[in-house]
């Protein structure tokens, strides 16, 4: 996770749901890749 930025305000709000959104979707090839060692 990346907590440099300050997460108060809607500003916050929507970096931490692209933020999830992200995670969400780079997990899926890493998975694969790694083969679930990730």
């Amino acid at each position: 996770m990346c907590l440099r930025k300050n997460r108060n305000g809607p500003i916050g709000e929507v970096e931490l749901y692209f933020e999830k959104e992200i995670m969400k979707f780079s997990e899926l090839p890493s998975k694969k890749k790694t083969d679930g060692t990730y």
